[in-house]
């Protein structure tokens, strides 16, 4: 929304920074109903350390379970060195349900800085056998954030002047394995992409959506606030309904040519 814009043009710190900008320029307070939305709030203790030691517990996910779960989805895994894999991790399917253990990929959710904020696990099924999940453990919600992921990121690559953001971690993953040199960011869910403030640092954004409502709409608004403020955008529309199904359909050679075709453009 517009606070979102005057946050980006400013380059300020934060919503309370936006806010203060749009007061000065009307002259009387701004409604603060988003308050929530703010990305600057220190994480609460408790998810600090369990964010932080559930990161540092894990090893690197080359020749795990996690990364078998990449190469199913024609993913390199060495295209993702930050992701971080745990034999046996705890959550409660249900809130009134006791806990039970999965082996799960976990990835650091960071600031602009580079600076653990949270991360997110994705549960696995030990087995991988259902091909409707594509290897996730059989639950309501097999991908779960802890600790401050709101305004924040997944980054597979160094910062760079032009970067690619896609909702989910496999579209990510899959755009980079096509590209390898290709700094890719992971928003996590379409909400997140449609607030993405680019770094001062990116001169082109790249937009892998995902091919439905809710992608098309933070794709929309994403790219929107981006040419309002004279950043270069390109829309890298999958063919299929994102773009993990794309690499899988079409393999990777054709996968890969389609993405150069398209940023070309």
């Amino acid at each position: 929304d517009l606070l979102d814009i005057i946050r980006f043009a400013v380059q300020s710190g934060g919503f309370i920074d936006a806010v203060a900008e749009a007061e000065a320029f009307t002259g009387g307070p701004v409604v603060q109903r988003r308050a929530h939305f703010r990305t600057d709030r220190p994480l609460s203790v408790n998810h600090a350390r369990m964010a932080s030691r559930l990161y540092s517990d894990g090893v690197p996910i080359a020749g795990t379970l996690g990364g078998a779960y990449l190469i199913g989805r024609h993913i390199d895994p060495m295209c993702a060195p930050g992701l971080r894999f745990m034999p046996r991790c705890y959550c409660r399917p249900t809130p009134d349900s006791d806990r039970t253990a999965w082996p799960t990929i976990i990835a650091p959710v960071t600031n602009d800085a580079g600076t653990l904020k949270g991360v997110q696990r994705l549960y696995l099924d030990q087995l991988m056998s259902d091909d409707l999940r594509l290897g996730k453990a059989p639950l309501d919600r097999p991908k779960r954030s802890l600790g401050h992921v709101h305004g924040n990121t997944v980054k597979f690559g160094e910062p760079a002047a032009t970067v690619a953001i896609a909702e989910g971690i496999e579209n990510a993953l899959s755009v980079r394995t096509a590209i390898p040199d290709l700094t890719c960011y992971a928003a996590l869910s379409a909400g997140n992409l449609a607030i993405f403030a680019p770094p001062p640092s990116v001169r082109r954004l790249l937009i892998a959506l995902d091919d439905d409502d809710a992608g098309r709409w933070a794709a929309r608004t994403l790219a929107e606030r981006c040419r309002l403020a004279g950043l270069p955008v390109t829309l890298l529309t999958p063919r299929c309904e994102d773009h993990n199904l794309d690499l899988r359909t079409l393999g990777l050679a054709a996968y890969r040519a389609l993405l150069r075709q398209r940023l070309a453009t």
